[in-house]
């Protein structure tokens, strides 16, 4: 599975205690932005339950702004289509998707 093969490297950048940093923020921002696309264009082969809570636990990136813009975009469109993956069993995960706009 795709994600399981790099999730030991996404979770080393999105929770190092230095993620942050204005050295490190913009790295951080990045992984965030490709879990999302890694959610939108592989969700076959992902494990949706894993990848969804990382995700959004991780939004409200804030310092790469061409990369807050197209993950917000991002979120609004799967909000918007009632993506059933992104809001969960029983829309569990709307009210985490409505505090990231």
């Amino acid at each position: 599975m795709l994600y399981y093969r790099g999730s030991f490297e996404v979770k080393c950048v999105i929770q190092h205690p230095n993620a942050l940093y204005s050295d490190n923020v913009m790295a951080y921002d990045n992984v965030v932005s490709a879990l999302g696309k890694i959610f939108q264009f592989h969700c076959d082969s992902i494990d949706s339950s894993q990848v969804i809570p990382t995700w959004l636990n991780y939004l409200l990136i804030k310092g790469d702004l061409i990369e807050a813009k197209v993950v917000n975009d991002q979120l609004y469109s799967m909000v918007k289509r009632s993506n059933r993956e992104l809001l969960g069993p029983n829309i569990q995960n709307l009210l985490l998707c409505s505090c990231r706009f």
